[in-house]
């Protein structure tokens, strides 16, 4: 299926190009849009240079990574897995075709493919066939500017062909944690760039100690960082941690990450210097500060009086704790459980 690109410039060209270009089509590969256009070919060039890119069996696949990392400037995982990707899709050649023909997949897609395609049984070449040839069938338009599935589509479309094929196999294609984290240096053009992946909550930790010493000694975050690290300086910080106490099993939230498990949310709570409950502070004024509507705008004023908001006045209307002791902050809307509050000094 070879597309064509219309040049769209008056009322006869565009209605040769309804008579004559394809009648089923992706609205993301229409010939017709422009945007289509442009967006097909920045996929087809994408795809042109990852395939440009993939290491002969002989070649050492670190060194592979490493010189890719200094010329696209991108890290090991979104590297590893844009090789995968494009890898997998050279064993199916129904897909591959399509893709040519098309270039309708992006990055994205492709990654996702590769993700549910590592839980199936490739040495099983019949398995493979049906495989490629039932996504491929999912993945060709059959009407005109037809919506693309998702990634997260694709995904369960997929997932659904290889359960049909082995039902022992698990629809959860996340990719394994790697507990321990990562550490990485990188050297390039006279600088140095230092990559850690770390758990979220000690990340929360060392960025709240690397900004709270670069405001009180009146230094670039950068200088604070490699004090700390050098140990020539040290700092406490406040973390603060909100946890629904009415909600058996509740997520924590923590202001800057989001929702932590239930568990970590416990472990913290077990080790926070104060807790305080939200509860008490309800019926609370505060007579410094009001927002309020003006011509459309928001204004502010001083002298009104203003509620505290708390997560008591939320819509699901649980009960939250906090452990902070220097501030009253609300935690945002919870989603289907609430977290809890105490906050941890570290």
């Amino acid at each position: 299926m070879d597309t064509i690109e219309f040049n769209l410039g008056s009322m006869v060209e565009r209605e040769l190009a309804r008579l004559l270009g394809p009648k089923k089509y992706y609205a993301v590969s229409s010939p017709f849009e422009r945007e289509s256009i442009a967006g097909r070919r920045i996929r087809e060039a994408d795809y042109e240079l990852w395939q440009s890119m993939l290491p002969d069996l002989e070649e050492d696949y670190q060194l592979v990574i490493a010189n890719l990392k200094r010329l696209m400037g991108r890290g090991e995982g979104y590297l590893s897995t844009a090789l995968y990707a494009h890898v997998r899709i050279n064993e199916m050649p129904k897909l591959k075709a399509l893709q040519e023909s098309m270039f309708h997949l992006d990055l994205e897609r492709l990654k996702a493919i590769d993700a549910v395609m590592s839980k199936a049984d490739v040495s099983d070449k019949e398995d493979l066939g049906v495989i490629d040839t039932e996504l491929s069938e999912y993945l060709t338009p059959t009407r005109a500017n037809q919506l693309l599935p998702s990634a997260n589509d694709i995904r369960k479309k997929l997932n659904s062909i290889i359960q049909s094929l082995d039902d022992t196999v698990s629809t959860d294609d996340t990719a394994p944690r790697d507990e321990e984290g990562s550490f990485e240096v990188a050297y390039r053009e006279g600088d140095a760039y230092i990559n850690v992946r770390l758990d979220p909550v000690e990340a929360k930790k060392i960025e709240n100690r690397v900004r709270k010493y670069a405001k009180q000694h009146k230094i670039t975050e950068v200088e604070a960082f490699q004090q700390l690290i050098a140990g020539e300086g040290t700092t406490d910080i406040l973390l603060n941690i909100y946890r629904a106490h009415d909600v058996d099993g509740a997520p924590g939230w923590i202001p800057g990450i989001g929702y932590i498990p239930a568990a970590q949310a416990e472990d913290l709570a077990s080790r926070a210097s104060t807790v305080r409950d939200m509860d008490e502070l309800y019926d609370k004024e505060a007579g410094t500060y009001e927002t309020r509507m003006t011509s459309g705008r928001w204004s502010s004023a001083g002298t009104v009086p203003v509620r505290i908001p708390t997560a008591t006045r939320t819509r699901t209307a649980r009960r939250w704790t906090t452990a902070s002791t220097t501030r009253t902050a609300a935690p945002p809307p919870p989603p289907t459980s609430a977290p809890s509050a105490p906050h941890t000094t570290t």
